[in-house]
Formats: structure tokens, sequence, C-alpha cells
């Protein structure tokens, strides 16, 4: 498992070079006017108050054409993502349940408005702001030109890392910093000890069973890191026995339950019900 983090954050820059926008596609379908390439940090001018996920989850740059069909319109956005996890993380924050784009053969969320896909490291939204259903056709096509042209990585499935059984539907997140923590616990909790970032990512969702609770698992580069990551949470909890893998801990507003195993740290939150006597990591 060590090894996870080191292909997500490397094999990846051997994919070929950005995505290029074509000028046509079948249909009759032109560009119209020149595209617009944001770098992330003009990330802001486009995208304005979204921008912040997108750059937490590790955006390098946006292309961004828009096509006509005499009155007809649509609008290709092409996200390149630092690694894989950032880019299936900002498919994952997406609204909308995750399906199959059968062609091309990736998860894909869709509706008469977009039609969306991570495939290797890039994002890709096409939008149609009339929602007429009648150019899904268009949309679709517009996937499978822009999907011949990112290089193969193999399967990538995030939902194997955390156990299946009671899991809610469709909760299955990336976090990577305070605002995918925010949002996916709910609530501002400060989990800046655990290092999250360009060398660490979190795979988490949430559960029913046995209580309500929000799991994440943590990948560090190395067994080093998340071990010197786990030592630090006991510290700062007061807690000396740094050969223990497993500890508990009074994290308000939840209980938290730490272990480690090899390069990731399993972290599990359950609202407390009543304030406890526990070690605090504030």
């Amino acid at each position: 498992m060590r090894t996870i983090l080191l292909i997500f954050t490397t094999t990846v820059f051997a994919a070929a070079a950005s995505i290029a926008p074509p000028r046509s596609f079948s249909g009759g379908w032109q560009a119209k006017g020149e595209g617009q390439h944001f770098p992330a940090d003009r990330l802001y001018e486009y995208m304005d108050g979204a921008a912040e996920l997108f750059l937490e989850m590790g955006c390098r740059q946006l292309q961004v054409q828009n096509y006509q069909r005499k009155e007809e319109e649509l609008s290709l956005e092409i996200f390149e993502m630092v690694d894989l996890p950032a880019a299936n993380g900002i498919f994952l924050w997406q609204p909308g349940e995750t399906n199959s784009l059968k062609n091309p053969p990736v998860p894909g969320k869709f509706n008469p408005y977009q039609i969306s896909f991570h495939a290797n490291r890039y994002f890709v939204r096409i939008s149609n702001f009339s929602g007429d259903s009648s150019l899904f056709a268009a949309m679709l096509t517009l996937s499978r030109v822009i999907y011949r042209q990112i290089a193969p990585t193999g399967s990538f499935d995030l939902s194997r890392y955390l156990p299946q059984q009671g899991r809610i539907a469709g909760s299955l997140r990336v976090v990577r910093g305070p605002i995918s923590a925010r949002l996916f616990l709910g609530c501002a909790v400060d989990l800046s000890f655990l290092k999250l970032g360009r060398n660490a990512f979190a795979v988490a969702a949430r559960y029913r069973a046995p209580a309500e609770t929000w799991r994440m698992n943590v990948f560090y580069q190395t067994e080093q890191q998340a071990k010197e990551i786990f030592n630090s949470i006991l510290v700062q909890a007061g807690t000396s026995a740094t050969s223990r893998h497993s500890t508990r801990i009074f994290f308000p507003p939840f209980n938290m339950t730490v272990s480690l195993q090899g390069n990731r740290l399993n972290l599990t939150f359950t609202k407390i019900t009543k304030k406890a006597n526990k070690p605090v990591i504030r």
C-alpha cells in the first residue's frame, strides 16, 4: 500500500501534454472564438468563488472552449489536475449521481445540462446551458473526442479503500485540505495535523451503521511519514505511548479514533453526545 501515492503522483506525468480542444467536431459544431487558458493562479478570474475547492484538490490549469452550431451552443472545460486523486477528487465533489459513460468507458455524471467525467489527471466538463435534451448526443460526441486524447492509466477505484458495508451511497469523497474537510464533516474542524495537501490525500465516506460515522483513510508517500504524523497526534493529545498503533481522542464535536497501518492513517469520526474527559487535539 505504501507505493500507492508514489504511483499516483509520478507516473501520471508521463502522460501526454495538455489536451487540445478541437476547432470542430462532427455534427457541424465549430469553435466559437478563441479558447481561453487559465493557469492555477488565474483560476479565480473564471470561477470566482468556486475556484477554492479546485485549487485545494490540485488544479494546474483550465482550458475553456465554446462551440456553436447555428443558434445552439456548448461549453467545454478541461481541468488539468496534478494527479489521479485530484482529478477523481474534484469529480466526486460535483453534484449528481455517478454513472458510467460507456463510450468513453469512464465514470461520469450527466443530465440534460451537463456531462462530466475524469480520466488520468484530467477532469472534463461539457455544458449545455439551454437544457435542450436533443444536444446530449453532441455533448457525448465531444466527450469521446476529448477522451481519445487522454493517455490511459488503468483502473482507479477509490471505493476499494473503504469498506462497503454501511456506507451511505454517493458519499465517497477525496479530502485534501480545510475546504474539503469542512464540506465532508459538515463543520469547520482543524485537520492541519494530518498534513493534507500535495503529498497526502484522504479517501473519505460517511456510514450509517452501527452509528453515523465519517471515515477517512489518509495516504502518505512513505510509512515513516505516516508514523511521524501518528506519533505527533499522540503527543498533541497528551499520550506518550508512541508505540501504540491505535488511539481514541476527544476531538470536538467528534470522538476520533486513529490507527496506523503502513503508509496510511485510518480515522473514524463519531458525533459526541456528551462531553467526556478524554485526550483532546486542539
